[in-house]
Protein backbone atom coordinates (compact mmCIF):
# COMPACT_ATOMS: atom_id res chain seq x y z
CA UNK A 1 0.00 0.00 0.00
CA UNK A 2 1.28 3.53 -1.07
CA UNK A 3 0.72 5.94 1.20
CA UNK A 4 0.28 9.47 -0.27
CA UNK A 5 1.91 11.99 1.00
CA UNK A 6 -0.30 14.57 2.44
CA UNK A 7 -0.36 17.78 0.13
CA UNK A 8 -1.47 21.28 1.37
CA UNK A 9 -4.28 22.97 -0.18
CA UNK A 10 -4.48 26.28 0.01
CA UNK A 11 -7.87 27.34 1.91
CA UNK A 12 -8.55 30.69 1.03
CA UNK A 13 -8.27 33.64 3.27
CA UNK A 14 -11.61 34.46 4.84
CA UNK A 15 -13.02 37.99 5.21
CA UNK A 16 -13.81 39.01 8.55
CA UNK A 17 -15.94 41.80 9.41
CA UNK A 18 -13.59 44.45 11.16
CA UNK A 19 -14.46 44.95 14.32
CA UNK A 20 -16.78 48.25 15.16
CA UNK A 21 -15.58 50.99 17.29
CA UNK A 22 -17.89 52.73 19.22
CA UNK A 23 -16.48 55.52 20.81
CA UNK A 24 -18.05 56.57 23.67
CA UNK A 25 -17.46 60.42 24.57
CA UNK A 26 -15.45 61.30 28.01
CA UNK A 27 -18.34 62.36 30.26
CA UNK A 28 -18.69 65.87 30.22
CA UNK A 29 -17.47 67.48 33.98
CA UNK A 30 -20.31 68.12 36.05
CA UNK A 31 -20.88 71.38 38.01
CA UNK A 32 -22.83 72.90 40.63
CA UNK A 33 -23.75 76.33 40.21
CA UNK A 34 -25.34 77.63 43.49
CA UNK A 35 -26.67 80.96 42.76
CA UNK A 36 -27.05 83.33 45.31
CA UNK A 37 -29.16 86.32 45.35
CA UNK A 38 -28.08 89.46 46.76
CA UNK A 39 -30.59 92.02 47.36
CA UNK A 40 -29.95 95.36 45.66
CA UNK A 41 -28.98 98.29 48.02
CA UNK A 42 -31.55 100.44 49.48
CA UNK A 43 -32.58 103.59 47.38
CA UNK A 44 -30.04 106.37 48.93
CA UNK A 45 -31.78 107.94 52.30
CA UNK A 46 -32.55 111.99 50.76
CA UNK A 47 -31.33 114.39 53.44
CA UNK A 48 -32.86 117.29 51.52
CA UNK A 49 -36.10 118.69 52.47
CA UNK A 50 -39.60 117.18 51.23
CA UNK A 51 -42.20 119.26 50.14
CA UNK A 52 -45.38 119.17 47.70
CA UNK A 53 -48.05 121.63 46.04
CA UNK A 54 -51.44 121.64 44.74
CA UNK A 55 -51.69 122.04 41.22
CA UNK A 56 -54.81 121.30 39.85
CA UNK A 57 -58.45 119.50 40.46
CA UNK A 58 -58.60 117.28 37.80
CA UNK A 59 -61.88 116.06 38.72
CA UNK A 60 -64.71 116.80 40.72
CA UNK A 61 -64.59 120.38 41.25
CA UNK A 62 -65.17 122.00 44.75
CA UNK A 63 -68.63 121.88 45.65
CA UNK A 64 -69.97 119.38 42.98
CA UNK A 65 -73.33 117.82 43.85
CA UNK A 66 -73.66 114.02 44.28
CA UNK A 67 -76.72 112.15 45.30
CA UNK A 68 -76.38 110.24 49.03
CA UNK A 69 -74.22 107.18 48.57
CA UNK A 70 -73.22 107.71 45.02
CA UNK A 71 -69.28 106.60 44.41
CA UNK A 72 -66.77 108.89 42.34
CA UNK A 73 -63.04 109.09 42.14
CA UNK A 74 -61.24 112.81 43.04
CA UNK A 75 -57.95 113.09 41.52
CA UNK A 76 -55.36 115.76 42.60
CA UNK A 77 -52.45 117.08 40.46
CA UNK A 78 -49.62 117.71 42.93
CA UNK A 79 -46.28 118.77 42.29
CA UNK A 80 -43.38 117.40 44.15
CA UNK A 81 -41.54 120.85 45.39
CA UNK A 82 -39.21 119.66 47.67
CA UNK A 83 -35.41 117.90 47.16
CA UNK A 84 -36.07 114.37 47.36
CA UNK A 85 -37.90 111.88 44.75
CA UNK A 86 -40.69 109.87 46.27
CA UNK A 87 -39.83 106.50 46.54
CA UNK A 88 -41.81 103.17 47.85
CA UNK A 89 -43.20 104.40 51.50
CA UNK A 90 -44.51 108.12 50.23
CA UNK A 91 -48.34 108.06 50.49
CA UNK A 92 -51.05 110.63 50.21
CA UNK A 93 -52.89 110.53 53.70
CA UNK A 94 -56.52 111.52 54.98
CA UNK A 95 -55.67 114.17 57.95
CA UNK A 96 -59.27 116.34 58.78
CA UNK A 97 -62.92 115.56 57.80
CA UNK A 98 -64.67 112.83 56.98
CA UNK A 99 -63.42 109.67 54.85
CA UNK A 100 -66.71 108.78 52.73
CA UNK A 101 -65.80 105.59 52.45
CA UNK A 102 -62.24 106.24 51.47
CA UNK A 103 -59.43 104.54 52.59
CA UNK A 104 -56.99 106.24 55.32
CA UNK A 105 -54.14 106.24 52.62
CA UNK A 106 -52.83 105.50 49.41
CA UNK A 107 -49.59 105.01 47.87
CA UNK A 108 -48.18 108.08 46.21
CA UNK A 109 -46.40 107.39 42.63
CA UNK A 110 -42.93 105.91 43.02
CA UNK A 111 -40.16 108.12 41.57
CA UNK A 112 -41.27 111.36 41.05
CA UNK A 113 -38.29 113.65 41.36
CA UNK A 114 -38.50 116.92 41.94
CA UNK A 115 -39.99 119.49 39.61
CA UNK A 116 -42.72 116.68 38.24
CA UNK A 117 -46.35 116.83 38.97
CA UNK A 118 -48.36 113.85 39.01
CA UNK A 119 -51.85 113.17 39.48
CA UNK A 120 -53.07 110.98 42.57
CA UNK A 121 -57.05 109.69 43.21
CA UNK A 122 -58.74 108.54 45.94
CA UNK A 123 -62.32 106.57 45.34
CA UNK A 124 -65.14 108.50 47.37
CA UNK A 125 -68.87 107.71 48.20
CA UNK A 126 -71.10 110.63 48.82
CA UNK A 127 -72.64 110.58 52.35
CA UNK A 128 -76.37 109.26 52.79
CA UNK A 129 -77.35 113.14 54.91
CA UNK A 130 -77.65 115.92 53.05
CA UNK A 131 -74.89 118.50 53.72
CA UNK A 132 -71.54 120.35 52.51
CA UNK A 133 -68.66 118.16 53.17
CA UNK A 134 -64.99 118.51 53.10
CA UNK A 135 -61.97 115.71 53.31
CA UNK A 136 -58.43 117.03 53.26
CA UNK A 137 -55.65 114.86 52.63
CA UNK A 138 -51.78 115.50 52.67
CA UNK A 139 -48.56 113.86 51.37
CA UNK A 140 -46.27 111.69 54.26
CA UNK A 141 -42.69 110.24 54.07
CA UNK A 142 -42.14 106.94 55.16
CA UNK A 143 -40.95 107.77 58.49
CA UNK A 144 -44.21 109.06 59.06
CA UNK A 145 -43.66 112.97 58.90
CA UNK A 146 -46.69 114.60 56.62
CA UNK A 147 -45.47 117.54 54.50
CA UNK A 148 -46.99 120.31 51.56
CA UNK A 149 -50.21 121.52 50.84
CA UNK A 150 -53.57 119.87 51.62
CA UNK A 151 -55.43 119.19 49.42
CA UNK A 152 -59.04 118.19 49.83
CA UNK A 153 -62.81 117.32 48.04
CA UNK A 154 -65.59 119.41 49.08
CA UNK A 155 -68.94 118.14 47.77
CA UNK A 156 -72.63 118.95 48.65
CA UNK A 157 -75.01 115.90 49.03
CA UNK A 158 -78.47 117.69 48.20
Amino acid sequence: MTQLAPTETPVPPTLLPSPTRTLTPPPLPTATLTLTSTPPPPPPVCTGADDSDFVADVTVPDGTTFAANTQFTKTWRIRNSGECTWVAGYLFVHIEGPLMGAPESVPAPIGVAPGQSVDISVNFTAPVSAGLYVSQWQMQAPDGTLFGTKPYVQIVVP
